[in-house]
């Protein structure tokens, strides 16, 4: 579990000559939280695409997620044992492409001070502002022919 949880940023991108984003934008941050008193809970938070943590582009998608941290209750602490995070969107072809190639990128803000990130692309490559405080986890592809 990283020791400073303020912000993820999850990215995917595809090849813009064949493929463009269409909505239906959603994700998802599950955690587990280990209570000393009541066991293990399970929570969520939900990102549609009425939330603000979004950023859109015409073939990328992003979502800044604020990562659930530990709470302290007044008497003891509730530890967060595991998160899960996800995302995904729409897309529609531009003509007849017989696959189609996704690219996905991850930052992890490095730092307890809390940011805003700002998101943007190059190309299929992902940007958070201010960069000195992420770390990137980049180049994940993934492609399918049909």
């Amino acid at each position: 579990m990283p020791s400073n949880r303020k912000v993820d940023v999850l990215s995917t991108a595809v090849k813009d000559s064949d493929w463009y984003t269409d909505g239906g934008e959603y994700g998802r941050q599950t955690w587990t939280i280990d209570d000393p008193f009541t066991g293990k809970e399970t929570d969520h938070a939900n990102y549609t695409s009425a939330s603000n943590k979004w950023e859109r582009q015409s073939n990328a998608y992003g979502v800044a997620m604020n990562l659930k941290n530990d709470e302290y209750t007044g008497r003891y602490n509730r530890r967060v044992e595991r998160l899960d995070l996800y995302m995904y969107y729409t897309v529609t072809p531009r003509n007849s492409p017989s696959r189609i190639d996704a690219f996905g990128d991850y930052a992890h803000q490095e730092t307890s001070i809390s940011v805003t990130p700002s998101i943007s692309w190059s190309g299929v490559s992902l940007s958070v502002s201010p960069s000195s405080k992420f770390t990137y986890q980049s180049n994940t592809q993934a492609s399918l022919s049909f």
